[in-house]
């Protein structure tokens, strides 16, 4: 077994000795956020088991967790918001609305939903500000709009730079080096 992790601000993928199992690596304590995704294949190739960081919306603690085993909590409470962070979300809204498929509000739930509704728009910020400089003053067909979106939420999941293409036909290599710079910009 190999074990691949990349380093964002390298753009390259290393592949590394596997000292541990996944399962090891989820209980791990000796990681970095910035650590962002591992990936593990089994012996026979039929499974990758995606590591990636996450915060607890209840404690706020970094841990590892599967990708693959992420589920959306059952009945999530619904925050109240301050006046300015539901002006950002609408921002947030108009800058990818062409891309998006929920209306308005429906977003706005979704985010008051989050454990954290003030880091989640953060991220969508980085989001919508990462897509908006990619297709400003360029003639993008709506097709290529929705695969460059659905690349740079891959981005923000922290999918590792040689993956975020399979699924985009239209998006280029050239294009993604764009995407990550972009992004690499919005980051703080």
């Amino acid at each position: 077994m190999k074990r691949k992790k990349f380093n964002p601000k390298k753009r390259v993928v290393e592949n590394l000795p596997l000292n541990t199992d996944a399962e090891s690596a989820k209980d791990s304590k000796n990681f970095s956020m910035n650590d962002l995704i591992t990936i593990f294949q089994t012996e026979n190739n039929d499974k990758s088991v995606i590591i990636i960081p996450a915060i607890d919306s209840s404690t706020g603690e970094e841990m590892l967790v599967d990708f693959n085993e992420l589920a959306p909590i059952p009945n999530p409470e619904i925050k109240k918001i301050s006046n300015s962070l539901r002006t950002r979300i609408r921002k947030v809204y108009d800058k990818i609305a062409d891309v998006y498929q929920l209306n308005r509000n429906e977003f706005e739930l979704g985010l008051r939903k989050e454990g954290h509704p003030e880091r989640e728009v953060h991220v969508w910020e980085m989001i919508a500000n990462t897509y908006q400089a990619f297709i400003s003053n360029k003639a993008v067909s709506p097709y290529k709009r929705n695969q460059i979106f659905t690349v740079i939420l891959y981005m923000s999941f922290g999918f590792p730079f040689n993956r975020l293409l399979d699924n985009a036909p239209s998006v280029t290599h050239d294009d993604l080096g764009v995407l990550i710079d972009l992004w690499n910009s919005y980051v703080c």
